[in-house]
């Protein structure tokens, strides 16, 4: 059975696949009420926020929602929901996603981004305040603006049962470089990023007697010594335990040459372990 689960480790570990490297710094974060439970309303907030939700904006590009959202047409899966026309309320394909533009808007207000276009609704909305929306149409209303950030920007959308929410994150180049790390007659190269050592937890299975296993139910990978002194690292939460006590996992996973890579410094502490750097061969050693 600790076979299998190796190999199941060994799986994951060499087939994941590949994300550039960067941290996700929250430049802001702006949420407005869910005030109206209208199914087609809702189908149509949704269908937007998928279309804006992990979208990378790069340095000095523009942002613009109605090219990114595309037609709200019927074939697209929007719903008949009331719009305003005219001053007036009425029926129209599309309506509510100006809940998503507005609060895109105030969110990108709040990351000091530059407004581009905006244009207000032509009467008041009971998601937001006054002179804080941002209504959208095809062909003639659109919200844009620019990444005056000297990095890439990314907007996630989060809709829950009684908000819209839109946050901001600036995504920071990591400052990496690789290592060579020595251990169980190989060499296995690792990376210091931002500081911090980072290498496949599978190096360890077998060193002075510690097993490695993965956990495909909890998505976890368990290190243990022959004393039953175990360290789990719960993948999906960034999180350790060690026997027990839950701890945030520092600098959290990296994926790096289609392999899961982690902090080495939470097994090194836990087990005692004191590699020698090399600063020559700038590598690690353990013996």
């Amino acid at each position: 059975m600790k076979n299998i689960s190796f190999l199941v480790l060994l799986f994951f570990l060499f087939c994941a696949c590949p994300v550039h490297a960067a941290t996700q710094h929250e430049l802001s974060s702006f949420s407005t009420p869910l005030v109206s439970k209208n199914s087609n309303r809702l189908t149509n907030i949704r269908l937007a926020a998928r279309k804006i939700d992990g979208f990378i904006l790069q340095p000095n590009k523009i942002f613009s929602f109605n090219k990114i959202v595309g037609p709200r047409t019927a074939g697209n899966g929007y719903k008949l929901a009331d719009i305003f026309s005219d001053g007036k309320v009425v029926k129209g394909i599309g309506g509510g996603i100006c809940q998503i533009s507005s609060t895109i808007y105030q969110s990108a207000l709040s990351a000091k981004l530059k407004i581009i276009e905006v244009h207000r609704h032509s009467r008041s909305v009971k998601y937001i305040g006054r002179g804080q929306d941002a209504t959208v149409s095809w062909g003639t209303y659109d919200l844009k603006f620019q990444n005056t950030k000297n990095d890439p920007i990314m907007l996630k959308t989060y809709i829950s049962n009684s908000s819209v929410t839109v946050k901001v994150f600036q995504l920071i180049e990591d400052k990496e470089e690789p290592v060579n790390i020595y251990i169980n007659n190989q060499v296995v190269k690792g990376y210091i990023i931002n500081g911090i050592t980072y290498a496949p937890c599978k190096i360890f299975h077998g060193y002075n007697g510690l097993s490695v296993a993965w956990d495909e139910k909890t998505q976890s990978i368990t290190v243990k010594n022959q004393d039953n002194v175990t360290l789990k690292i719960l993948v999906g939460k960034n999180l350790l335990e060690k026997n027990g006590i839950s701890a945030q996992l520092p600098g959290g996973v990296k994926y790096k040459d289609r392999k899961m890579m982690v902090s080495i410094r939470p097994i090194l502490e836990l087990f005692k372990i004191k590699p020698t750097w090399q600063s020559g061969e700038h590598s690690l050693c353990f013996k």
